[in-house]
């Protein structure tokens, strides 16, 4: 006797026997009970959901010599002939293989004769997306009024390719994909009345495998079926579709998520000798991980995540000792080595490399890999610094404690300097020490600012993340002054006014405390202080204006000029007398009546302007 294959043997004959869309069966179910049978339907959906066979029992429903009616009796000719596909008055057409105008025409032309042995004709078009534009616009006119003895049914797994005009003329059923709790009844069912011995956990992949498509399912039931005498493990059945094992999946996110490098390169060493493909045990992951995201995120997550009972039980333990973010940046670095795998020919290596930079993160040069660096060196200095350690140098060395003010040493103001025709230059300045950080009263220190440290860079990152560079540049420059009861005090340095006037005047501090609430999930109250005004030392800001003429009669001596300038010049205590050098000739008055400036002015202007390098000084001509 002729194999046949079990999808095929395992089709449902009834209404009941579809898995997973009651929502159809019921409906059309109801339709026919009242008689209301319509001239055309649409079933769309993906693959292996249940259009044909649907399809099949609604011509059976039709033409029962009970019906028309809900429940077909499945031992009439009527339904015989269709279960087994004999009847001529139910015609299956695949429409990838007649899609063109003339075997459409042919098609309408035998629509109008009447049934020969069923009570009505019925055309079932099967992937009737796929008719060309003449094909579907010759089927118009004949869906919109067939013949009182047609019934159409249309089924396609794209709708959305087909001719508006067409959806409009049909009455629209969707097919969803079939869950996996469903799914594993189905071939609980299946194996038992076959003599199938599979495990459980056996089942559960077969369905998860499936993705929703019954007949998918069936097919890999169909395929381990050959194995007689054998029980069907999860690990035989791995080897035989390719996947890979759940087992090996909850053991590699458990070894990220503690971080162990050599655990995550020896799993990965099993699961290239036991066959596996890196990319689809990469794909595996994602799809884990998605599990445990929803898990953490989603309000009823067992409506939505495709697994069993026990496989459920699993991911919620799991799920339990993970955070939200490490969940998440587990799915992004997977995702990025699954793309790059796509162009490489070492999907090996990807694999390896992304599941270092995830385990050890002072491997990765990301931001992620930069925050965790910064802060273990950040630990380091903190013990370096801890009271007790005498090995800390003394710019390590911890701020004053709360409730008194750290003594920050003055910087003297710019000395005078006089202008005279040998100055000389000033001593530099001895460079300022470490900068000493201020504590105010009422700061919070150790746990706390380390917290709303880290959180302030958590909430930096998001900023970045979200493309809101803007704010991201203007609060770079700021620092943690104090953060206590609800309350965040950003500091910003004397360089820094540009930034504390845009953030003050723009209202973008609203911004960043919605973006703090969002990732700290507390709400915080950010305000900014200055540092208060600072002078670098040993650089004196002095601003020479060029010498006037004294006033008198225009013909006023020499000697009387360098009177007036000597009185007008600063006295520096400490600066050597200037050499008195001769008395420059009386100048000339010129011939236009206007005087021209002394000598001795201009040579006083020219040291005034190279002692002060970059200072302009102009004289009144010029």
């Amino acid at each position: 006797m002729e194999h046949v294959t079990l999808y095929r043997k395992w089709r449902p004959q009834t209404f009941q026997e579809v898995v997973g869309q009651r929502h159809v069966t019921n409906t059309l179910a109801n339709a026919l009970s009242s008689n209301r049978v319509v001239h055309a339907y649409l079933f769309s959906g993906p693959r292996g959901t249940g259009k044909t066979s649907t399809a099949r029992i609604l011509a059976k429903a039709i033409n029962c010599i009970e019906g028309p009616t809900a429940t077909p009796c499945n031992v009439c000719d009527a339904c015989v002939s269709i279960s087994e596909g004999t009847a001529l008055d139910v015609i299956e057409i695949d429409a990838a293989s007649n899609r063109r105008i003339d075997e459409i025409r042919d098609l309408l032309d035998k629509i109008p004769y009447t049934p020969s042995a069923l009570r009505c004709k019925v055309y079932i078009i099967d992937e009737v997306h796929q008719l060309t534009n003449e094909a579907s616009s010759a089927l118009l006119k004949t869906l919109e009024e067939p013949p009182g003895h047609v019934v159409f049914v249309l089924a396609t797994t794209e709708p959305h390719k087909l001719l508006p005009t067409i959806v409009s003329r049909c009455q629209r059923f969707d097919f969803s994909l079939v869950t996996a709790p469903d799914m594993s009844r189905l071939l609980e069912h299946i194996a038992g009345r076959e003599g199938i011995d599979i495990e459980p956990e056996a089942l559960a992949m077969i369905a998860e495998h499936a993705h929703g498509s019954v007949r998918d399912a069936i097919g890999v039931m169909d395929q381990i079926s050959s194995m007689a005498g054998q029980r069907v493990t999860g690990q035989v059945l791995a080897e035989l579709l390719g996947e890979v094992e759940s087992d090996l999946v909850f053991r590699m996110v458990d070894v990220l998520v503690e971080r162990d490098t050599p655990g995550a390169l020896e799993l990965v060493g099993l699961m290239v000798e036991g066959g596996k493909d890196p990319r689809r045990f990469v794909e595996s992951l994602i799809a884990h991980l998605r599990s445990l995201f929803l898990v953490q995120n989603a309000a009823n997550p067992s409506e939505i995540v495709e697994a069993t009972s026990d496989h459920f039980a699993k991911l919620n333990e799991q799920a339990a000792r993970m955070r939200r973010y490490e969940v998440i940046r587990l799915i992004e670095r997977l995702g990025d080595a699954h793309r790059e795998m796509r162009h490489s020919e070492h999907s090996r290596l990807v694999l390896e490399c992304a599941l270092v930079k995830a385990t050890a993160l002072e491997a990765d040069i990301t931001m992620d890999g930069l925050s965790f660096r910064i802060d273990q060196l950040e630990r380091k200095v903190s013990a370096l610094a801890s009271p007790g350690s005498a090995a800390a140098p003394p710019a390590l060395q911890r701020p004053p404690s709360a409730g008194t003010a750290a003594e920050v040493p003055a910087v003297a103001p710019p000395t005078p300097v006089e202008v005279g025709p040998s100055p000389k230059p000033p001593e530099p300045k001895p460079a300022p020490g470490p900068e000493v950080p201020v504590v105010k009263s009422g700061q919070v220190g150790g746990p706390e600012r380390e917290r709303a440290r880290r959180a302030w860079m958590a909430v930096l990152a998001e900023l970045k993340k979200q493309g809101q560079m803007k704010v991201y540049t203007l609060l770079t420059e700021a620092r943690i002054r104090s953060a206590s009861g609800g309350r965040l005090v950003l500091a910003f340095g004397p360089a820094s006014t540009f930034q504390m006037e845009r953030l003050t005047s723009s209202g973008e501090l609203a911004r960043v405390e919605e973006v703090w609430e969002k990732v700290v999930g507390e709400p915080i109250k950010i305000s900014i202080e200055g540092a208060g005004p600072e002078t670098p030392a040993g650089r004196a800001e002095v601003k020479v204006e060029a010498p006037r003429e004294p006033e008198g009669p225009p013909g006023g001596t020499t000697e009387e000029v360098a009177d007036a300038e000597e009185a007008r010049a600063p006295d520096t205590p400490g600066e050597p007398e200037p050499e008195e050098t001769p008395p420059p000739e009386k100048p000339a008055k010129p011939a236009g009546g206007k005087r021209s400036k002394p000598q001795g002015t201009r040579e006083m202007a020219r040291k005034v302007a190279e002692r002060f390098s970059g200072e302009i000084v102009e004289d009144e001509e010029g």
